[in-house]
């Protein structure tokens, strides 16, 4: 079973190294494949040339490792690299201290705080959680061991399984109602048992007198040739014969599988199915019938085309067969039953592909699944258009379903005028079951790819011997390579711990540099280079370049590296793997440090180009240079950074950590001098920061440019402080990149923390600046600026900003922002640019309260939200907003504009604007456009205290306010929505606009317009607010213009309002059709009416109100009278 694709772009040969997007292109899923392809054997290929073909690394040595206990056979857990491919035993971990039995666990350990972690930081399952050979994850039917005595071989079988939904229901998203997206690659491994190998045979025995080994691992040699020829009398005999070619209606990507193999391993034994869809047409099988001929599966197809019918060849298979190595049953369908899902086939089902049911043996957890193939009728010889098969025939012994696999020479049409031929390559292997081949056809200049004498490209298994067990009781042989190797004996080494020993009088007087003793090390293989304490002067950088398993280390703050007039950084890494520096003091003094012209060369602590697994732990960096423009860093990351660490550092520079050149390429630097070349961009996978202090002139952190990100970055527990901004990320990410700020401390008097990453999560942080700063988080555009932005911004801790606590300036597909408390800040506590939409954002359970307001009284909120297609607002707790503004501010716990769809419920607003009738005050404030909103069971109280002061305070305005303030002319209903301003607090009025053009919603800025949504009827839910305040007002409590056929729901409602008024109504509500029940107003009767509805349609039932209800211009009908009471 394979996945729906178009085509197989990938091929090594062609040594492709990337894969770019073109700006208004189409975008393929071949060209996604072929850059995952192109990255993928660039990672193995550098893993083989570096380590070997199969090693176990030393974090963890018990990888695979192959012993007895109990009477059985159990395999290690741990890590093992073959063909450059990372195999992993997670293990069981043994959780009897804690009172439960063994269960499997991923990379999560219960042994002491103290005991080693692996290579990457994650916890390792301890050395009881070997796993026994009978319960290997991925054989859930293994072999028995060999019989018979002797040495048997132990050995590991590898492969790259493709998994579909099907196999995993876990890949789907239930946002998307059951479509699938992506597939996946998974990497599975089994430890299999070979008998028979030779007597006295050992790890030692040379592969090539192991009996039986050689047949074991080689490879398939079926071939496969593909070609056109001309077909001048189609079968359909309504369409016109082509020339020549591919005559297929539709564009299509075929599968041509080895299904099964006779014992010979023969060409002449083998049968053949093919499929035009890469046999992505397929169904999970739900249950089996007890008569063995029926079963109902998950779904009957896509459409009609992609779908079961009736006379199909399908295939029933199973995790079971696919792991032991064996195709499934081939069946035809007799009968589809779309109602029930049910499909009756021609024939029994094998009794081992139907599960028992018993300890968890079910179609579910064998993932069963049916496979739909279309080879059908006749099949004939393209030389003489001969039959070779029919299908549809009486084939006595011969499998259903199948086509025989023509001699060598023979070649076959298949259909649409596409031939094949089967050929056998020279060597020791064999047919094999499910060998496959691909390849694509197309309507377009009627061609296919052709392939000539091709090996089987679906799975490939890769082999290593892992130990010879010489009898039952016998200790195995342990045949595994570890990596790195042991170090060859150097003579300068003073002990076991250091390879080479560093004095500052040696270093001083030449006999022994630092550069000497790195030299040493790398000619031996690796090593340690410990520095004693003192001071080393460096005369230039100390360079590491294409080393492995290298460390340098010292004794802590007193190892100080000092590099004076430095041009380029103190340490230079390039192009290594496995580096390691340690416990040491660097002081860099900038040959250029007094100037702070653009151009001035720079000088960095330390600078990794092309690492992987590189590890930086308790350094102590100090640039001795500042500026607005200096461009020195403590750490400078280039090109491709795998699996780097950062730990437990100290740095102070004008910039922290980041990359150069990746700025400078994006026409963001132009002020370093070029000091030699670089690669210009930064590829990050697997980067890790954690627990270090960093101080910056500048900024702490910043990963921006001409930066991708190939797998996550984590930073947790740091410090990062700088004056123009804290953090700053902003890269380009595969689909596994992202990235995750968790328990840092950032400050800044610019922006704490600027993000631009597609996919991040920021949790736990501390984030603040002082009350001059900017904003604490600001969402910037990616730098793709097609790509929208996904951020959590969860619990974090931010205060005390001259700007927003979040400020989104940026498009994004989906914001979750929770449980966060904003303090003490300036305009706003979360609020959205102009001129930036969203497709959905959450905000919920977040404590915002102290917002001052903005310069010259324009005014403060707690949230203030523009452009949002789809949103809620709900559990916020929001006080004390603009207590200070003063008079003509305007001032809101929730305002919102642009919205298609909101819901803002269960919030508790008070304490908004200053309480003066010269100041503008709302609990929640929508201007339009807005199409769909809910306003519901929130607690919004103005003045708590009696007073005799007019208040300009209101709990909820809802409209423009030109169409509120027409209110004091009359009521009258009014057209659509046709246009508006920005019209919120903290907004310019110019900045943001909206026009209704043609039926859709569009955003005009000062530098875009863009189409928003479609214009939707109006629809609103005001219900379940509680509203109190003691001040006279101004104006209405509530107030709702809604334009056009808009309908309104007052409802629920309980408002005591309980300083008097000289208005209207307490609440008015214009809209075309309006329904109000249910309602308590509560105030002085001499204030004015209780509740004003101006509408064509009402139903207003069961309000308490102290002045009445009115209805505008028809009147309350008679009917509605007696619903509604009067009361005090």
């Amino acid at each position: 079973m394979g996945g729906d694709y178009s085509k197989d772009s990938f091929d090594a040969l062609r040594d492709y190294a990337g894969v770019f997007l073109q700006q208004g292109r189409p975008v393929l899923d071949s060209d996604w494949n072929e850059m995952v392809r192109v990255l993928e054997r660039r990672i193995r290929a550098g893993t083989v040339d570096t380590i070997g073909r199969a090693v176990v690394p030393r974090e963890t040595e018990t990888g695979f490792h192959i012993r007895l206990a109990g009477g059985g056979i159990e395999i290690g857990p741990g890590r093992l690299y073959l063909d450059g491919m990372l195999v992993e035993n997670h293990g069981n971990a043994d959780f009897a201290r804690a009172g439960d039995g063994p269960a499997p666990v991923f990379d999560r350990g219960t042994g002491p705080a103290t005991a080693p972690l692996g290579v990457l930081d994650e916890m390792t399952s301890p050395p009881e959680g070997y796993v026994a050979y009978g319960a290997q994850p991925w054989w859930p039917t293994p072999e028995d061991p060999p019989r018979g005595g002797g040495p048997v071989l132990a050995y590991l079988v590898v492969w790259r399984r493709e998994v579909t939904a099907l196999i995993d229901p876990t890949l789907l998203d239930p946002a998307l109602g059951g479509v699938d997206s992506a597939t996946r690659w998974q990497t599975v491994w089994q430890v299999r048992l070979l008998g028979g190998i030779g007597t006295g045979a050992t790890c030692a025995t040379p592969e090539t007198a192991l009996a039986g080994w050689a047949a074991t691992i080689a490879p398939s040699t079926a071939r496969l040739s593909t070609d056109t020829v001309d077909v001048e009398d189609p079968e359909d005999p309504c369409l016109v014969p082509p020339t020549d070619g591919y005559t297929g209606l539709e564009n299509q990507f075929y599968r041509v599988e080895i299904h099964q193999v006779g014992e010979s391993g023969a060409q002449s034994d083998a049968w053949f199915k093919y499929s035009r869809e890469n046999a992505s047409v397929a169904a999970a099988i739900d249950s089996f019938a007890a008569s063995a001929d029926r079963i109902t599966v998950r779904s009957i197809g896509r459409d009609e085309i992609l779908r079961f019918r009736e006379g199909n060849w399908v295939e029933i298979t199973d995790d079971r067969r696919e792991f032991d190595h064996r195709s499934g049953q081939i069946l035809r369908i007799a009968a589809v039953r779309e109602d029930m899902r049910e499909i009756e086939l021609e024939g029994s089902i094998d009794p081992d592909l139907i599960p028992t049911g018993l300890d968890g043996d079910t179609a579910r957890a064998r993932h069963s699944r049916l496979i739909r193939w279309d080879q059908t009728g006749v099949i004939r010889n393209s030389a003489d258009n001969s039959v070779w098969w029919d299908l549809d025939a009486e084939n006595p012994g011969a499998p259903p379903g199948l086509i025989p696999v023509p001699p060598a020479g023979t070649v076959l049409l298949l259909e649409s005028g596409i031939t094949v031929a089967f050929s056998t390559a020279p060597g020791a292997g064999r047919y094999r079951a499910m060998d496959a081949w691909r390849f694509r056809a197309r309507t377009a200049g009627t061609q296919i790819e052709r392939l000539t004498e091709a090996p089987p490209d679906s799975v490939q298994r890769h082999y290593c011997k892992l130990a010879v067990l010489p009898s039952a009781n016998a200790a195995p042989d342990d045949c595994r390579i570890f990596w790195p190797p042991e170090p060859a004996q150097i003579p300068a080494a003073e002990g076991c711990a250091c390879s080479v020993c560093v004095t500052p009088e040696s270093h001083a007087s030449g006999a022994l540099t630092i550069q000497t003793g790195i030299d040493r090390v790398a000619a031996a293989g690796g090593g340690t280079v410990c520095l004693n304490p003192g001071r080393y002067e460096l005369r230039e950088a100390l360079r590491m370049a294409n080393l492995f398993g290298v460390t340098l280390k010292g004794h802590g703050i007193t190892t100080v590296l000092s590099f004076q007039n430095a041009v380029g950084a103190a340490i230079e890494i390039d192009t290594c793997i496995d580096i390691r520096i340690e416990d040491l003091s660097i002081i860099v003094a900038p040959e250029s440090a007094g100037s702070t012209a653009p151009g001035a060369a720079s000088a960095h602590g330390l600078r990794a180009t092309h690492t992987a697994t590189m590890a930086l732990r308790r350094l102590a960096i100090l640039v001795l240079a500042s500026g607005p423009t200096r461009q020195d860093h403590g750490i400078v990351l280039e090109g491709i950074v795998m699996a780097a660490k950062i730990e437990e550092c100290l740095i102070a520079a004008p910039m922290g950590i980041g990359s150069v050149s990746a700025f400078d390429a994006m026409g963001g630097g132009g002020v370093v001098a070029a000091v030699e070349p670089r690669p210009g961009w930064l590829a990050l996978a697997e980067l890790r920061m954690l627990d270090n202090i960093v101080f910056a002139d500048n900024v702490g952190l910043r990963l921006v440019g001409l930066a991708f990100s190939l797998a996550g970055t984590t930073m947790a527990r740091n410090v990062f402080s700088g004056s123009m901004a804290g953090v700053a990320l902003n890269w380009f990410e595969l689909p596994t990149g992202g990235a995750a700020l968790d328990g840092n401390t950032i400050q800044s008097e610019g922006p704490a923390a600027v993000i631009g990453v597609n996919d991040i999560r920021l949790q736990d942080n501390e984030i603040s600046g002082g009350p001059v700063a900017a904003d604490g988080i600001f969402i910037m555009p990616n730098v793709v600026p097609e790509a929208p932005i996904s951020a959590q911004l969860i619990g974090n801790r931010i205060s005390d900003l001259g700007g927003a606590g979040i400020r989104i300036a940026g498009h994004y597909d989906a914001l979750l922002i929770k449980r966060n408390q904003i303090r003490r800040c300036g305009l706003a506590g979360i609020m959205s640019q102009p001129g930036f939409d969203g497709r959905h954002i959450a905000i919920e359970d977040n404590v915002i309260e102290e917002i001052r307001g903005g310069p010259n009284g324009v005014g403060a909120a707690g949230i203030v939200l523009l452009g949002v297609i789809e949103g809620q607002a709900r559990g916020n707790s929001i006080r004390r907003i603009g207590r200070e503004m003063p008079d003509g501010s305007q001032n809101a716990g929730i305002a919102l504009q642009g919205v298609i769809g909101m819901a803002v419920e269960g919030n508790t607003i008070y304490e908004i604007g200053p309480d003066r009738a010269e100041a503008r005050a709302w609990g929640v404030l929508v201007r339009p456009p807005w199409f769909q909103m809910s306003i519901a069971d929130n607690r919004i109280d103005g003045s708590t205290e009696r007073r005799g002061e007019f208040t300009a305070w209101q709990a909820i305005e809802i409209g423009a306010e030109e169409d509120i303030a027409r209110i004091g002319d009359g009521v009258a209903l009014l057209e659509g929505f046709t246009g508006a301003m920005g019209a919120v607090p903290g907004i310019d009025r110019r900045a943001i606009g909206y026009a209704a053009i043609d039926g859709r919603l569009y955003a005009l800025t000062h530098f875009d317009a863009f189409e928003v949504a479609p214009i939707l009827p109006v629809q609103l839910g005001v219900a379940g607010n509680q509203v109190i305040h003691f001040a006279p007002q101004l104006a209405p409590a509530v107030t709702i213009v809604a334009r056009g056929t808009a309908s309104v729901d007052f409802s629920r409602n309980q408002c005591d309002l309980l300083g008097g008024a000289n208005i209207a109504a307490q609440v008015i509500v214009v809209a075309e059709r309006i329904t109000a029940g249910a309602n308590s107003l509560r105030h002085p009767r001499d204030a004015g009416l209780s509740l004003l509805l101006a509408t064509r349609a009402a139903a207003p039932v069961g309000n308490i109100t102290s002045a009445g209800v009115q209805v505008t211009p028809a009147g309350l009908p008679a009917a509605f009278a007696a619903l509604n009471i009067i009361a005090p």
